[in-house]
């Protein structure tokens, strides 16, 4: 059976003023000074933890994390 994990990559103009993206469920994050480097840094990211996620049997406390930023959780609740 194939389990089939939905990821949701966000990037946003935080309170500090700079860029950030952030991936659920990986609780992976970055931040930037453009919209652009915010997009490529986070999929950059979503890549290469998925590598490592496969090399490693796809444990699942590994993929289901929880937003470990404040402002990240919160964007993430008035998006969805």
């Amino acid at each position: 059976m194939l389990n089939i994990i939905p990821i949701v990559a966000v990037v946003y103009k935080s309170k500090d003023e700079n860029w950030r993206g952030f991936c659920h469920p990986y609780d992976l994050s970055c931040n930037a000074y453009t919209k652009e480097e915010a997009k490529e840094n986070i999929a950059g990211l979503i890549e290469t933890y998925e590598e490592s996620l496969k090399r490693h049997g796809n444990p699942k406390h590994l993929i289901e994390k929880q937003l470990s930023d404040k402002e990240d959780q919160e964007k993430f609740k008035k998006g969805l």
